[in-house]
């Protein structure tokens, strides 16, 4: 899974970042070709830290709103959004895709091509 791509950064933090970056690498006086191998190293090392962070964090966000649209109670208006072929029956198949929708792991685009 490539994290670049499907991770959303929050801007404010993305700058916090930047700046907290940025003030690590002023503390170098001279400007050897060694010290500024070690300020793109450390600067690359500290943006990874970060993604790896978000990735986390983003994780567990998603962990608690699957846990939470699978432990939540059942509505009549729910098992009507389930019905996808408006047969008044909802089956298993449509009931888990119900819920995959609901978790945000398929869009109505992905069931349209299927259905």
């Amino acid at each position: 899974m490539n994290a670049l791509i499907k991770i959303m950064v929050d801007p404010c933090a993305a700058i916090l970042v930047f700046v907290v970056t940025g003030l690590l690498c002023v503390g170098i006086k001279e400007s050897t070709f060694v010290q500024s191998v070690v300020t793109t190293a450390n600067i690359f090392s500290l943006v990874q830290l970060f993604v790896y962070l978000v990735e986390l964090w983003t994780e567990n966000r998603r962990r608690a709103l699957a846990h939470w649209v699978l432990n939540r109670k059942l509505t009549i208006q729910d098992l009507e959004k389930a019905d996808l072929d408006d047969d008044k029956v909802v089956s298993a198949v449509e009931f888990i895709v119900y819920k995959l929708r609901e978790m945000g792991k398929v869009s109505h685009e992905d069931i349209a091509i299927v259905v």
